[in-house]
């Protein structure tokens, strides 16, 4: 869920993991955990900072 939701972002920077909370409606330790697994996967990746993602 939380790469498809990184993948429809059309921003060029990608998504902040605080809209991610917001979006998804869950805590920030569950989206850290998602993120740090989808990243190691190749999944997605940090774009301008450590806080904001982007799907591959």
């Amino acid at each position: 869920m939380l790469r498809r939701v990184l993948g429809c972002s059309g921003q060029e920077k990608g998504m902040h993991m605080d809209e991610l909370c917001q979006q998804l409606k869950l805590p920030m330790e569950k989206i850290r955990e998602s993120i740090r697994s989808l990243e190691d996967e190749g999944l997605i990746y940090s774009t301008i900072d450590e806080f904001h993602y982007k799907a591959s």
